[in-house]
Parts: structure tokens; C-alpha cells; sequence
């Protein structure tokens, strides 16, 4: 879950790194990463769930 903590922390950086509005690029980019981050986070727990640990 680490990873996905990381990329978190780089989408809310990415997101509030400019002052005042921030560019759309950065927004998007922001949006891109949280989403990376998301299936990073399903990933880990659903191969933490498998029944037959030898397939891991």
C-alpha cells in the first residue's frame, strides 16, 4: 500500500503545487495519478486476498 500512498501524495501535490488556479494540465495529471493510485490499492488487496497463497 505504500505505492499507493506515495502516488497520493503526488496527485495532491500536483494538484495544489501552483498558487492561485492551477493549470488544467496539472489538474488532469493530479486526476491521472489518484486513479493510478487507486488500482494500485485494489490490486495490492485483492492478491492479498487469494485463497491459494502459492499463486500470489
Amino acid at each position: 500500500m505504500a505505492f499507493a500512498d506515495d502516488l497520493l501524495k503526488q496527485a495532491y501535490h500536483l494538484a495544489n503545487r501552483e498558487s492561485g488556479e492551477p493549470k488544467q494540465a496539472s489538474l488532469r495529471r493530479a486526476v491521472s495519478t489518484a486513479y493510478y493510485a487507486l488500482f494500485h490499492l485494489l490490486i495490492d488487496e485483492a492478491v492479498g486476498n487469494w485463497v491459494v497463497a502459492r499463486r500470489r
